[in-house]
């Protein structure tokens, strides 16, 4: 009788007649692909003499674990390639941490960011949902180009800093252009300690933007 044992979340000990019939067991019970999981042979079984003294085969199946990193590079390569767009894909987090950062790097990269940068966000929105999907949790995902964003967010806070000394020193709101959230955050963190203005966010979806106020 074949017989399959759970002994952990992701492992899984089987028995059966043969070693292949048990990893077909496994895999079946296991919902995975061969290439998805480590086979170790505990005992390949005897067949003995009409019966007597005959061993069931063996094997325990351990689901590889799943690095979201490598996923996340492997997923914007994919994205790139049907692009079009020829680029390497660098990670530059931790091991572990999220959210998972890479740079796209290359003579193509560039084509990438789009007007302030709206055709990475999308990008990256695609590939935090691909890599969400793979890994069946939510994981954030980060995407730059040729380190655009470390660009763009010091122009921004320059930009900030500037308005709230014309706010200061004429006494009139300044709009500033319309900005994604984490631009705008960045206008929100740069100036809050600045006891000369205030700063509030105005609009809908992408033509939100900061306004700032005198104190």
């Amino acid at each position: 009788m074949r017989r399959a044992l759970m002994t952990e979340k992701e492992q899984l000990e089987i028995t059966a007649k043969t070693v292949d019939e048990a990893i077909q067991i496994g895999l079946s019970e296991l919902d995975v692909d061969l290439d998805e999981v480590e086979v170790d042979v505990l005992g390949r079984g005897k067949a003995g003499i009409l019966g007597i003294g005959s061993e069931p085969a063996r094997i325990r199946l351990t689901i590889r674990g799943n690095d979201g990193a490598a996923i996340a590079r492997e997923m914007t390569l994919t994205v790139m390639e049907a692009m079009g767009v020829e680029v390497d894909v660098y990670i530059v987090s931790p091991e572990g941490e999220q959210p998972i950062s890479l740079d796209i790097r290359g003579e193509d990269a560039g084509l990438l960011i789009g007007r302030q940068g709206r055709t990475l966000s999308d990008i990256q929105m695609i590939i935090a949902l691909l890599v969400s999907k793979k890994l069946e949790q939510y994981t954030s995902v980060t995407l730059d180009v040729e380190d655009y964003k470390s660009r763009r967010f010091e122009q921004i806070r320059q930009v900030a800093r500037n308005a709230a000394i014309q706010v200061d020193k004429y006494g009139d709101p300044v709009t500033l252009e319309n900005m994604n959230s984490a631009e705008r955050r960045i206008v929100h963190i740069t100036l809050a300690e600045d006891p000369t203005v205030e700063t509030q966010s105005d609009g809908r979806g992408s033509d939100r933007r900061v306004t700032i106020y005198p104190s």
